[in-house]
């Protein structure tokens, strides 16, 4: 199982994956957040979690694919470490 986490730089008017990169080379390691409208939307299913948990520990290589929702085909990729 990978992991798609779609990001919008017009809410906050940032630019999500240079602040990561910037955050990575300076401590190298970054923490990806989920950011929701309010408590009551969705995030990601624990269930879900577990189970990309237990892919790392096993040694399967689990990847984030970042997605600008705003420009199609621009996505960046990433490595999963817990």
């Amino acid at each position: 199982m990978h992991i798609i986490l779609k990001y919008n730089d017009n809410i906050y008017n940032v630019d999500t994956i240079k602040e990561h990169n910037d955050v990575l080379k300076a401590n190298g390691k970054v923490i990806c957040g989920v950011i929701k409208p309010n408590v009551n939307s969705p995030g990601i299913a624990q269930k879900r979690i577990n189970k990309i948990r237990s892919q790392i520990e096993d040694g399967v290589n689990v990847y984030a694919y970042l997605e600008d929702l705003f420009i199609p085909m621009k996505i960046f990729v990433t490595f999963i470490y817990v």
